[in-house]
């Protein structure tokens, strides 16, 4: 996985470096609001490239909810990224996890975002636990 091979490239790095829950957190805070502009920007131009007896279609929405999907996975790539805060490597790594999850889920039945959060739950219930309520779905 991504988030694997990314938080291992941050192992055994000097403490001297390392990033405070704070610094990650607002780091984090920031990927995720450019991500949610991105985000809005590109489905309402996905939307717009129908017409507008085709936006009704439940697949013409599954289309559009794909096109957010893909920001929402290079997101979680980007939030991979950057280093976690010593001895919260964990607790990154199953974030990340949930996120990697979360769009599995979306890929597999896009339509489910259209009337739940659920595929997301575990991703938004971790991160704001975390602190990182702007990545949440």
């Amino acid at each position: 996985m991504i988030v694997l091979s990314l938080l291992a490239a941050g192992c055994g790095s000097d403490d001297s470096t390392s990033v405070t829950q704070a610094e990650f957190v607002k780091k984090a805070e920031k990927l995720c609001e450019d991500a949610q502009r991105r985000q809005g920007e590109a489905t309402a131009k996905a939307a717009e490239s129908f017409p507008r007896a085709e936006i009704e279609k439940v697949s013409t929405q599954e289309g559009v909810v794909l096109v957010g999907i893909g920001v929402y996975e290079d997101t979680t790539e980007s939030l991979g990224s950057l280093q976690a805060p010593t001895g919260e490597e964990e607790a990154v790594e199953r974030l990340l996890e949930a996120r990697e999850e979360a769009a599995v889920r979306v890929r597999e039945a896009p339509a489910t975002v259209l009337f739940s959060k659920y595929p997301f739950r575990q991703a938004n219930d971790l991160a704001a636990g975390y602190g990182v309520s702007k990545c949440q779905a």
